[in-house]
């Protein structure tokens, strides 16, 4: 398949760049030859390998990192669940405190958890959320109910 991808884009005569600025959205050449060779699914299956391999060795249901940068104001996910593939779930610990860079800026943990079991992983994200109640309300809206 990646070989024919390739053979058709140059049977037309076409560069990866012909190829990245007709594509819509517009995209890079780079992004173009990754896909032709692959290598983005290589390197997804490489990492998933890897972090299972680890999670089976440490003989761990989940690996529990900061989802958020709290003195940012985009979420970065940290990267491990897109590069991998694996399911992961955000849940609240918290906000910054008065005197941080921005105050009241929630601060998420991320729950990654194996393929094939969500349940292992929502388990743990909920009792998590039960035992910390680290969920603050909006000011723009009331609780939950």
């Amino acid at each position: 398949m990646i070989t024919a991808i390739r053979e058709g884009r140059r049977a037309k005569g076409l560069t990866l760049d012909d190829v990245a600025r007709r594509s819509e959205p517009p995209t890079t050449a780079q992004t173009i030859g990754r896909l032709e060779t692959g290598t983005h699914t290589v390197q997804l299956a490489a990492g998933k390998t890897l972090v299972t391999q680890m999670m089976e060795d440490l003989d761990l249901d989940a690996i529990v990192y900061p989802s958020t940068n709290a003195y940012g104001t985009q979420g970065t996910n940290m990267r491990l669940s897109p590069n991998t593939g694996m399911p992961s779930v955000t849940v609240p610990m918290g906000q910054t405190i008065a005197g941080e860079t921005l105050p009241g800026s929630g601060v998420n943990l991320e729950f990654l958890g194996r393929d094939f079991d969500e349940g292992t992983l929502l388990g743990l994200a909920y009792a998590f959320e039960q035992a910390t109640d680290a969920r603050t309300a909006p000011s723009l809206y009331g609780p939950l109910p």
